[in-house]
Order: C-alpha cells, then structure tokens, then sequence
C-alpha cells in the first residue's frame, strides 16, 4: 500500500511539474494584435429648385392678382455623388405689409404632383424612386392657384412657401420597394 501510495504521490508530482513547466510554453504561443477599422460614410449633397415655368425663380418674388394660376415649379436635384432616396415637407405662410390683419395662408393653394411624389400622411412628401447623382426629380409642386377669395386684405401682402427636403443614401436602403419604409432620415434642422 505504501507503494502505491508513493506511485500516486510521484505521478501527482509529474503532473503538478508538467504543468508548471508548460505555462511559459504556452505564454510564448500567444498572440496579441490591435486593429484600427475606419469607418467613412459616403457625402450627399442635395439642392431644392424653384423655377416660374422655365425661368429660374425672381430674386423679388412675383405679383399675382386673385384668381391667377402661377406656373411656379418646385424640384430637387441631387448634386452628390450617391444616389439618394428624398423626402420633402411644403410650409406656407402670408405676412401682410399693410396691416397686423391675420391672414389665411389657405386661399394660395400648391397643386402637387401625386404620380411621382407620395404624400406620407406625416407631413413629407416622398419621391417615389431613387434619385440618380446629377439628376432632377420631377416638380414637387407643379403650379399655384390664387384664390378669387383673396380680398382687398391681402393687397401688398407676402406669401412664403417654405420647403424643406431632407435626403438619405439609398446604398444602404436599396431593398425597400416604397420611401416610406427607408430608416435613417436626418433630422430637421
């Protein structure tokens, strides 16, 4: 029995001295490496584009009298180099020169395009394809009624139309058949 006991105790003693001995081994077999990854977004430019029919935009504005139609066109044109996929939200506003007279901002109405723009129901207006680099998108608005209930009120008055178009690449989007269903819009600034 001592014998064996001094063979358990030998074998124990190999054992704990392997291990030991092959700790520094297995130090030198170790390799350690860092890695720096670079993450570079791609740059989209795009910029909205106001004509009266063919003309680009007065610097002063335009006269209208009630009952016109203004033949004022509203695109976007994507001057980047990535395609894109575009949202764009129409705000209007009259301020009267003449008076402190509230106006309604309703009696000037924009006629948008429905077959080439989808109207989101939350206040954006999406082109319903991708946007090419150096391509234009069809007008947003295609022309302005003023409303024969323009009254004397509005003489001398000023109609803002605001529009705000936001764009995301669509190289990361590109699965989605609709613009209603791409991620990653900018926020409004």
């Amino acid at each position: 029995m001592t014998h064996r006991r001094l063979a358990v105790f030998i074998a124990s003693l190999a054992v704990m001295l392997t291990a030991l001995l092959t700790q520094p081994t297995v130090a030198y077999y170790t390799v350690w490496n860092v890695t720096s990854n670079v993450i570079t977004s791609g740059e989209i430019s795009i910029i909205v584009v106001e004509k009266i029919g063919d003309e680009d935009f007065p610097e002063g504005g335009y006269t209208v009298m009630p009952g016109d139609t203004v033949p004022q066109k509203v695109s976007v044109k994507n001057d980047g180099g990535h395609p894109c996929w575009l949202r764009v939200k129409v705000k209007s506003s009259i301020r009267s020169t003449a008076s402190a007279v509230s106006l309604s901002a309703g009696v000037v109405q924009p006629v948008f395009d429905s077959v080439s723009w989808i109207d989101g129901g939350d206040g954006y207006y999406y082109y319903n394809k991708i946007l090419m680099p150096n391509a234009e998108t069809e007008p947003l608005i295609t022309s302005v009624g003023i409303s024969t209930a323009a009254d004397n009120r509005y003489i001398g008055s000023r109609y803002h139309l605001i529009v705000t178009a936001l764009a995301v690449q669509s190289e990361n989007n590109s699965a989605y058949s609709t613009p209603l269903d791409v991620t990653g819009w900018p926020a409004e600034q």
